[in-house]
């Protein structure tokens, strides 16, 4: 015997992302709190077997203790506290605070600061910054850039110091993974 369409019984009952309507079946948008149909932008997802994951990096931030390395004109570096960061993505926005005592002032000092994630520079211009400040309105400037260095996947700091004393410099960089 064979059937035909009117002898076959089914049933069908809706759900979490399903709707049925006048015996039509279809399926309903996703919202936060409603399983459903959804598109997705394949360079911010990925979805396998139903499963679906963010393929960037998300946001994440901390706090790390960093480590000094005094290259030119550094009498004493300490850190002054940990320092924070932010990263979005391959973006990572940093921090921080140091006590510094040159050698000597009105010469350029530089020293390096290591990164709370690892990176591999290439070239200089892949981390900026800057420490800038006043020693308590007494009109004693100090200022400074920070570059990426490739030779030590650090950041770079150059500065010139008008005093020679012992000064607490805040500074921040932001940087790209690589």
């Amino acid at each position: 015997m064979r059937e035909t369409p009117a002898s076959v019984v089914g049933s069908a009952n809706a759900g979490e992302g399903i709707d049925i309507v006048g015996g039509i079946i279809s399926g309903e948008d996703a919202t936060e709190t409603n399983k459903g149909i959804a598109t997705f932008d394949g360079t911010d997802f990925t979805v396998t077997s139903a499963d679906v994951k963010l393929s960037t990096t998300p946001v994440t931030s901390g706090t790390y203790t960093p480590t000094y390395t005094g290259v030119t004109n550094v009498d004493t570096i300490v850190a002054d506290g940990d320092a924070y960061f932010m990263r979005i993505g391959s973006i990572v926005h940093v921090a921080g605070r140091m006590t510094l005592n040159s050698t000597s002032s009105g010469t350029t000092t530089e020293l390096n600061i290591s990164l709370p994630i690892a990176s591999n520079f290439t070239t200089d211009n892949e981390l900026s910054g800057t420490t800038t400040g006043d020693l308590g309105g007494s009109g004693a400037d100090f200022q400074g850039f920070f570059e990426g260095d490739s030779a030590s996947d650090d950041a770079k700091c150059v500065m010139t110091d008008s005093s020679g004393a012992t000064n607490a410099w805040p500074w921040s960089f932001t940087y790209r993974i690589i």
